[in-house]
């Protein structure tokens, strides 16, 4: 099962929705989680989710011109959404092979300011103490884990960071890696890992074989990530890729002769 999750910064722009729904087209996800998707009202959700393609939707309006969530799934995949969904989460329990495996699944977005964002650490608790499934954390946590995880701009306090450390402890949560580009947010002068997976040992050990893959930048300032759910080993399929100019390559010394040459 593949699942799509993506800080959008407001699906109803018509290049963002074309790029989702290459995204959808290219990676085909059972799910998808859509982070400020800027939607204040029931009928935009349900026409998104028939121009995607999707039987059901779980939505969270936004406020004014803030926030806002959305989960996408088909028919063929059993979800039960849990409790009610706000503007912090939405969680569900999935249920596979006629009711045999059942694991849990919380989209989450934490709280944009750092004032703030303890509240998200204590939703985060609350979430875990919910009952013993399996159970994967994924979309944007506002936070970082390590000093690495950010380039340029000021340092991130320690004390900020403890936060998010001390309610995944809690939640007896880790990080599960990703592949692609190290760096989930970024502007023109900072780029930060800020959106992840994070699932508790049960979860880790029955799909053991998971992947997280950082995909290309499209139409926001947070890239779009595909979680690979797999018990068996993924086998994978030769890909071509469109060749990218990066600008920062010309800071590279000898970057100038190398585009010459």
């Amino acid at each position: 099962m593949n699942v799509l999750f993506w800080n959008c910064w407001g699906i109803c722009n018509p290049s963002t929705r074309r790029s989702l729904k290459i995204l959808i087209s290219q990676h085909k996800p059972k799910l998808v989680f859509l982070i400020e998707t800027k939607i204040r009202d029931a009928d935009e959700f349900e026409r998104l989710r028939c121009n995607l393609g999707f039987d059901h939707v779980e939505g969270v309006m936004s406020v004014r011109l803030a926030g806002g969530l959305g989960l996408f799934w088909n028919e063929d995949v059993k979800i039960q959404i849990r409790q009610p969904s706000t503007a912090r989460f939405i969680a569900a329990v999935v249920e596979e092979g006629d009711g045999l495996m059942r694991w849990r699944f919380t989209g989450f977005y934490s709280n944009p300011g750092a004032a703030d964002r303890h509240e998200s650490w204590d939703i985060l608790r609350a979430l875990s103490d919910g009952d013993n499934l399996p159970w994967v954390v994924f979309g944007d946590f506002n936070e970082i884990m390590l000093a690495y995880e950010k380039l340029d701009g000021g340092p991130r306090p320690e004390s900020q960071m403890r936060g998010f450390w001390e309610a995944l402890g809690y939640a007896e949560s880790v990080d599960l890696g990703f592949y692609g580009c190290p760096y989930t947010w970024s502007d023109s002068e900072t780029k930060v890992r800020l959106d992840r997976v994070v699932a508790t040992a049960e979860w880790s050990d029955s799909f053991i074989h998971s992947q997280v893959i950082h995909l290309p930048p499209s139409k926001s300032d947070h890239i779009p990530i595909l979680l690979c759910i797999s018990a068996v080993p993924i086998i994978q399929k030769r890909r071509y890729h469109r060749f990218r100019f990066e600008s920062m390559w010309l800071q590279h010394e000898g970057g100038h002769e190398t585009v010459q040459q």
